[in-house]
This record gives structure tokens, sequence and C-alpha cells, in this order.
């Protein structure tokens, strides 16, 4: 039965087209009832596709199952004759001598055709052969293998689709039992929100304190990517990934998306502004050593940073040149600090971030 599949995809002794393969795996997997009973008496039909022989029927099955099924016989039987209507009454004469004629030349054909009805019943069209395939669908192995729901061929292998935990867990820096941890809690706290969704009125008070309530809105932002105003579970688990476990240029990145308030990519001399103000506040919350920006004017910071490190010349920081920034900046990495300190819990449970102490 395979040659018999292979040829009736096109296959040769060469090979198969990978094109027909596909369409035949299609038929074969996700087909309607009636496509695959085509495709059946497409492989037992002569070259033009227009019948089915019984003899070369019932060879191939002698190949393939070993015997032919009793119930073939009624496939290839003959239709019961037309009924003739019957005869009008005598008072309609001209009618009567046309259903007398009508009946005579039919008598005459028939008869004429005694000799061809057993050539008759030794082929049949789709239309008789779907009718009797659709009624005997265990006739034999191919037809109760395609058509009686035994088809347990599929064009994926369910054991090699990831789940949704290791999906994540590929693309993040978290552990598949550190993403199944934070699950739970994340629903948790969902559920105690008013909207029931993780909204920045949900979020703010988990964040500040520690940090200083002018950043809770940039925070939230950070973790909020598709930008619909509240924080999906992807969206937590990739945000996390980046605040703990992410290399040191992971982390400034999502630093930059926290100042980035238009989300343009640059941080602009306004935006510049607001963060030396919020990195200013968290530095004297966090610390009591003193740096030089403590006793420098608001703007003459900002213009010191864009002197150094503005390298488009545009009078705005790139994410590149802020990290360049960020390294040396004792303001930065406190921040850093900050939002990112964690410690482990045992047995590889999630890290947890002060910045989200409640997870």
């Amino acid at each position: 039965m395979g040659k018999v599949i292979y040829c009736s995809f096109g296959g040769i002794s060469k090979g198969l087209h990978f094109n027909n393969l596909i369409v035949g795996l299609v038929l074969l997997t996700r087909g309607r009832e009636e496509e695959k009973a085509k495709y059946i008496f497409s492989l037992f039909s002569n070259e033009s596709g227009s019948y089915v022989v019984r003899e070369e029927m019932e060879k191939m099955l002698h190949v393939v199952d070993g015997k032919v099924p009793e119930s073939l016989k009624k496939c290839f039987s003959e239709s019961f004759p037309v009924p003739l209507l019957p005869c009008p009454s005598s008072g309609q004469s001209e009618q009567g001598r046309v259903f007398e004629k009508r009946d005579t030349a039919l008598a005459a054909f028939a008869e004429s055709s005694a000799e061809s009805r057993v050539e008759q019943g030794e082929k049949v069209n789709y239309e008789k052969f779907r009718v009797w395939l659709l009624h005997n669908k265990d006739a034999f192995t191919f037809s109760r293998w395609l058509l009686s729901g035994g088809v347990y061929v599929t064009l994926t292998d369910d054991s090699d689709t990831p789940t949704f935990y290791q999906t994540l867990a590929g693309v993040t820096h978290l552990e598949e039992s550190d993403i199944i941890d934070l699950e739970k809690r994340y629903w948790l706290l969902k559920a105690q929100s008013r909207t029931g969704r993780f909204d920045l009125e949900t979020f703010a008070p988990l964040v500040s304190p520690p940090i200083h309530p002018s950043l809770s809105e940039g925070l939230f932002n950070a973790f909020d990517e598709n930008r619909d105003n509240h924080i999906d579970f992807k969206e937590i688990s990739c945000g996390l990934s980046a605040c703990c476990r992410g290399p040191l240029a992971e982390r400034q990145k999502f630093c930059f998306k926290v100042f980035d308030v238009d989300r343009d990519g640059v941080l602009s001399r306004t935006e510049l502004k607001e963060m030396v103000v919020a990195l200013l506040e968290v530095w004297k919350d966090n610390r009591t050593d003193k740096i030089p920006e403590l006793d420098m004017d608001l703007s003459e910071i900002v213009e010191d940073i864009l002197n150094m490190h503005d390298t488009t010349k545009l009078g705005h920081l790139t994410l590149e040149d802020y990290q360049i920034w960020s390294v040396k900046s004792a303001l930065a990495n406190e921040f850093l600090n900050l939002l990112f300190q964690c410690r482990e819990k045992p047995k590889a449970q999630f890290v947890k971030v002060n910045v989200v102490y409640c997870l």
C-alpha cells in the first residue's frame, strides 16, 4: 500500500516532488471525507479517471489485503431499471400513442443491450463508488484507515512542540521552574487588582518604596512592551529576566526604557533632566556619601552628560550613548543596584528582586 500511495502522489523511480508530497500529506491528514473518497476512487480507477474496473480493483485488493470484501459485489451490481410511467386512459388517445411508442423504444433498447449488461456490471463510476464506499468504510484496509478515524499521521510532532513555560524559558534567562513559580504569584497579584488587570494602579504600590515614586510610571512602561496599559505574564517574565538574569548591557537597556518616556529611542534634554532628578532622589534615599552631582545645578549636569556622550550632536542620548555614560556614572549604577539587587531562593526558585519584592 505504501508503494500505491507513493505512486498516487506522483512518485517515480527518481523520487517524489516535495510539493506533491505536502499536498498528499495534507489530503491524508486534513482532507474532508469527500476528498478522501475521491482519492480512494483514483487509486482504483482507469487512466482517464472516469470509472473503476472490477477485475483491476479485485487484483489490487488481493495484493494489498490478500482478499476481496464480500460487499464489493454490491458496488458493481446493476442499477435498478428506471420505472415506466403508467399508460394514460383511453380518453387520451394521442398521448397514449406517445407513451406506447416510448415504451416500445425502451423495450427494444433493453433487448438490444442485454448482452452488454454483464460488461456494465464490471465497472462503476465515481458517484456509485462513493455511495458504496461511504456505506462500507471498513471494506478494506486502506478505506478503514483513511475513513474510519484511524489516521494517526500528523504534520507535526507534538512531542517536539515546546510547552508555554519551555518557550518562555527559551527566550529569557529564567528557568522553567522559575516561570512556573512566577506565574502563581502573578495571578495572585492580578486577582487582587481592582480592575482585574496588572495595571499601573496595581504596580505602583508594589515598587514604591523602595523605588522613588517619580520612577514608578517609567518602570511600569519598561515592562509594558506592547503599550496596552497593563503588564501580561509574558511581559513580566521578560522584564524580570532582564532585571535579574540578563547581562549588564541588557540591564542598562531596561533602565534606558524607564527614562525614555515617549519611547522614541532617545533621551531628550527634558527626559535627561527628569532622569537626573529621579536619580538624585534615589541617591539621597539610599546613600549618605557625597558625589559631585549633589553640588551641581541640574542644567549643568545635563549639559555635561550631553557634551561628553552625545555622539550624534543632536542634543539627545541614544541607547549606546546611555550605556557608555552609565558604566562610569555613580548615579546610574546606584539605580542599577537598587533595581536589580536580588537574592537566590533555595532549589532554583525564582529570584526575588527588590523592585518586585512581593513576587
